[in-house]
């Protein structure tokens, strides 16, 4: 036996023994991090934290300002929307304070309020008050009694219009956090109020006004989350201590059931609490750091300005821009198609998913003949006339051009699926494909293995 032989038989039997002892490693460790995840519970029981004192539980008054017309309280079919926005904005507050003692208050008046047709469950939780001698508009200065007759029985006060939903279990902490920390003992904290719309999440109150400024003079920061007051304050919403309500009454309320700015409903829950509150909201650089969703699209709709940046979006439409489909982006395509042919009369064949009135006018406003065949499935019922110009032996080309070509191209798997993140590299790699292509179809005949 050769020293050549033998070297290589201890060297097998020294990386053998390592494989093994590797194996062994592998096993045993998923075989102990298994044992030790089996006894997880056991740990946890065993060091577990003793039972902890229960906290008193925040008393909450939650005062809901509801309406509708005479029509709508007759029948459950006439007020659909207003049922599901009244059921939306009850589960808000059930959610966001399940861990209080809630009390629901809806302020009415007769025979103008759907509650009947709400859920079984939400009946159970609210208590209907109707005031026949109250005027529609001022149900929200009738809340505002409510709250000062029992000032003493709980610890906070929450108004809410009837399509306004919070869903926001640290609200009250984050109440208290910026009464504590405001510095102002008259300053109190509205939120953000927003609408969804097309996909899109648009603060309302700052796209509606034009004029929109916030002041630096006052503004205040605490942990990181700025805070100002903003020329337009309204949220349809608002939540005081029982602290901050009795020195309001204390104040002497001399703008109660004023109309001080807009109309009744925001002077209500807004324009007369200036009288002695300053009103702050989140600054625009933390928007979401307590806001309520507006149940409607009203607002977005009068006010569709998506470029505002107080409309936010989870999704890039610019990136999606550039991955609509070739259709609608034949238009802008079509004067460098004109300059390439050069000359008028030239047929310009596409498939079905060009198929529409608009794209062949652009075409023959071009001078050139569209060849596209009908796409039945762009129409709900079949079109009547005179059909549009096609000819199937011209369309079939494309067959032996375009899809040929790109067919070829598909052989090269780096083309096949990109990997280059930069679009010149891939540009760069397309072209020497191609260079490639045309090298073979010159120096071979079309029977070649690589070109079917």
């Amino acid at each position: 036996m050769s020293l050549q032989s033998t070297r290589r038989k201890v060297a097998h039997l020294i990386f053998f023994q390592i494989a093994v002892i590797q194996q062994l490693w592998g096993v045993s460790a998923r075989y102990t991090k298994l044992m030790l995840f089996y006894q997880r519970n056991h740990i946890i029981n065993l060091f577990k934290e003793g039972e902890q004192p229960k906290k008193k539980r925040p008393k909450i008054l939650a005062a809901v300002a509801h309406i509708t017309s005479v029509e709508e309280a007759k029948g459950q079919d006439g007020a659909t929307q207003k049922i599901e926005r009244l059921r939306h904005t009850i589960d808000g507050l059930l959610t966001s304070f399940a861990h209080c003692d809630l009390s629901i208050v809806v302020q009415t008046l007769p025979n103008r309020h759907i509650t009947a047709y709400l859920p079984e469950y939400q009946i159970n939780c609210i208590q209907v008050q109707e005031s026949p001698e109250c005027d529609p508009m001022f149900v929200g200065f009738r809340l505002q009694e409510e709250f000062v007759n029992k000032v003493d029985e709980f610890d906070w006060f929450l108004f809410i219009e009837d399509d306004i939903i919070l869903y926001d279990a640290f609200t009250l902490e984050k109440l208290e956090k910026f009464n504590q920390l405001s510095g102002y003992e008259n300053a109190i904290l509205y939120p953000n109020r927003y609408e969804m719309y097309q996909g899109t999440k648009r603060y309302i109150d700052l796209i509606i006004d034009t004029d929109l400024a916030w002041t630096n003079l006052s503004g205040v920061e605490i942990e990181n989350v700025k805070f100002a007051e903003f020329t337009n304050p309204h949220a349809a919403f608002y939540c005081l201590s029982r602290k901050q309500m009795k020195q309001w009454i204390k104040s002497g309320r001399l703008w109660k059931n004023q109309v001080v700015i807009v109309g009744p409903l925001e002077s209500a829950v807004t324009f007369c609490l200036l009288e002695y509150f300053s009103i702050y909201k989140p600054h625009p650089s933390n928007l979401n750091y307590f806001e309520v969703r507006h149940y409607d699209s009203k607002y977005s709709r009068l006010y569709p300005d998506p470029e505002s940046p107080y409309t936010l979006s989870a999704i890039d439409h610019q990136s999606n821009k550039e991955q609509q489909h070739d259709s609608i982006l034949l238009k802008a395509a079509l004067p460098r198609v004109t300059r390439i042919a050069k000359n008028a009369g030239l047929i310009v064949s596409l498939d079905g998913g060009y198929d529409s009135r608009a794209n062949r006018k652009a075409i023959f406003n071009r001078g050139m003949v569209p060849n596209i065949p009908e796409n039945r499935r762009s129409r709900k019922t079949p079109k009547h006339g005179r059909k549009p110009i096609f000819g199937h032996a011209i369309f079939r080309e494309r067959f032996y051009t375009i899809e040929r070509a790109f067919a070829w191209e598909d052989k090269f798997k780096r083309l096949l699926m990109r990997f280059e993140r930069l679009s010149k590299l891939h540009y760069a790699l397309k072209t020497l494909a191609y260079l490639m292509i045309m090298i073979l179809l010159d120096d071979h005949d079309q029977s070649s293995p690589f070109l079917l």
